[in-house]
């Protein structure tokens, strides 16, 4: 753990496991850039930036690295290097993609703490995964989606597909809750097979609204979807952060 307290005396400081606050320095790796100002990663920096004003840490002690695709490996552990070099002894990667390059890193640097987004890998030592219950809210969308929906056709963006737990998870909690009010919608899905591809995510939008669906949800990293059915004059439910201020 990490010592983030300022009393002690050296004696009982050096006696401890944790590490002083002024020694602390964290590394993220984002997908995106938070100054998109919507989304996965925006939203996940809000949580970096509270951490840091929580424990009191200096613009120094956070590293961050922007612009990293999760779906390249090297480029990745590129990144997880630069932030090892540059002395990270925690580091945060946010994106799914990311895990089993971050895996690898763990077991190259026993002594700094990997902290993965989203997966499902661990080893019980330095290298764990956190995420929240999202398919609890999930559900509730699902509810209002289901009340609605006037063509009872409701489409989705995914991510991923069905080889995904997170994503078909959250995709079956939706379609629970929509059943719960109204059994005779459907949900069409498109999936962009990238957590971050704002072309992909507007195109699978825009082909689900040719299709007459009049509620558009989804699980991607962009505002795009929303902005698309907001200019079509239908329903959006947004995901990560609140969307309703570029789609109201």
């Amino acid at each position: 753990g990490y010592d983030t307290g300022s009393s002690g005396d050296a004696e009982s400081s050096s006696s401890s496991s944790g590490i002083s606050k002024d020694k602390i320095k964290v590394g993220v790796i984002h997908l995106s850039d938070p100054a998109e100002g919507s989304g996965y990663t925006y939203t996940h920096d809000l949580g970096i930036q509270g951490m840091q004003q929580n424990l009191g840490l200096s613009d120094s002690q956070i590293i961050r690295k922007n612009n990293v695709s999760d779906s390249d490996e090297e480029a990745t552990e590129k990144a997880i290097q630069e932030c090892v070099d540059e002395g990270c002894n925690i580091i945060f990667t946010t994106s799914w993609g990311y895990m089993k390059a971050t895996a690898k890193m763990a077991e190259k640097y026993p002594d700094v703490y990997f902290s993965h987004g989203t997966g499902y890998m661990s080893n019980g030592k330095n290298f764990n995964n956190y995420f929240g219950r999202i398919y609890q809210a999930r559900y509730l969308s699902g509810i209002v989606a289901g009340m609605n929906t006037k063509t009872n056709k409701i489409g989705y963006v995914a991510a991923m597909g069905s080889d995904n737990s997170e994503v078909t998870g959250g995709i079956d909690a939706f379609a629970l809750g929509i059943y719960s009010v109204n059994p005779d919608a459907k949900v069409y899905v498109k999936v962009t097979n990238s957590w971050y591809d704002p072309k992909g995510e507007n195109a699978a939008a825009q082909k689900l609204l040719d299709m007459d669906c009049d509620v558009i949800a989804q699980h991607c990293d962009t505002v795009d979807p929303q902005v698309l059915a907001q200019k079509k004059g239908v329903y959006s439910i947004g995901y990560n952060s609140d969307m309703s201020k570029e789609a109201p």
